[in-house]
């Protein structure tokens, strides 16, 4: 049986004007309200800026909310010996690392081999293993211990620390990459700052995030462990204004077998020889989530009895599973008194 995870109206904070632009021009998706005796308490809402695309989570949980959560879920995992990693992933995660460690080697204009690359949310490390392989000097950040112990136990070189603690170290690095650990954030601005002003004018940056345009279903309304969905146009309005030039923006089947509906772009301090002046005429989608089942009312108001999942909110089984999707399998919806019940 899932650990439940207590929350109340003191836990939760509101943010009202887009992180990217800062644009109070927003349009409310989803809420998300935990069924509490007294009164619901909404813990969890969605939002859309109206003028760059990006998709936020407008009140969510504070950052102490889920360090606390973290710590009791370590300790609830370390008393059932439970295993929260999946090994099936960590051959994926492998793989995909060194299909990317090959093609940004060929594609910077510096060779990575025996240069420092640091990867910011390496979780496990698996994918540091794949780097070190082809010849990079490889180091992973990682605060969440329950991952990076999985990679300490294999020597692997990983600071258990913030990344705002993380400053000296990088001035070593040829290359940062950020590879689906953005979306997670709470602050992606200041970290992109972050990153700028700690690392060379050569050193590059990689970043993969999910696409905001192929997030199309209503399940993402409880992905606790996005804070953060980017389109093109809002991750590189994001760089752009912290001084990064877009170097490349990759589509995902040029670099991966087993592509994802990711963004992928690389960027650098210094100017490119062709510069890329990226524009997008993609318009925001009011109705940007598939209904769930025949509710039409929005924003969709969603209710859960508990939370018992730190990524998913909540989902039925215990045992971690490959991939998102069979994650979230056996919850069904329902409609009771105007909200709409997951359980």
């Amino acid at each position: 049986m899932n650990p439940s995870y207590s929350i109340n109206k003191g836990d939760v904070e509101e943010v009202r004007e887009c992180p990217i632009c800062k644009s109070n021009d927003i349009l409310k998706i989803s809420e998300i309200s935990i069924n509490k005796v007294v009164e619901p308490i909404v813990f969890f809402e969605t939002s859309a800026c109206k003028k760059c695309n990006h998709i936020f989570r407008s009140k969510r949980p504070k950052e102490k909310w889920f360090f606390d959560k973290f710590e009791e879920r370590r300790k609830y995992q370390d008393k059932k010996s439970f295993n929260p990693i999946n090994e099936k992933v960590e051959i994926d995660r492998f793989n995909r690392y060194k299909e990317l460690g090959i093609f940004l080697d060929k594609k910077l204009s510096q060779s990575l081999r025996n240069r420092k690359v640091f990867d910011f949310g390496c979780g496990t490390g698996s994918g540091l293993i794949a780097l070190n392989e082809l010849g990079f000097d490889a180091v992973g950040i990682e605060p969440d211990l329950t991952r990076a112990n999985y990679g300490l136990k294999k020597d692997l070189n990983i600071l258990t620390l913030p990344w705002e603690k993380v400053k000296e170290e990088l001035k070593s690095a040829s290359l940062i990459l950020s590879i689906h650990s953005l979306e997670h954030f709470y602050h992606p601005v200041n970290f992109i700052k972050h990153i700028y002003e700690h690392t060379k004018q050569d050193c590059y940056l990689y970043l993969e995030v999910p696409n905001s345009s192929f997030i199309n279903d209503w399940t993402d309304s409880f992905y606790l462990a996005h804070i953060n969905n980017f389109s093109n146009h809002s991750l590189i309005k994001m760089l752009k204004k912290q001084g990064y030039f877009l170097h490349s923006l990759i589509p995902t089947e040029n670099i991966f077998s087993n592509p994802l509906n990711s963004i992928c772009g690389i960027f650098s301090k210094k100017k490119p020889e062709i510069d890329i002046n990226f524009k997008t005429n993609q318009d925001l989608k009011i109705d940007y989530y598939n209904p769930p089942i025949s509710y039409v009312e929005k924003p969709y108001k969603f209710i859960v009895d508990v939370i018992n999942d730190l990524s998913l909110t909540y989902r039925i089984e215990e045992k971690v599973s490959s991939s998102v999707t069979k994650n979230q399998s056996g919850r069904k919806l329902k409609i009771d008194n105007n909200f709409i019940c997951l359980y």
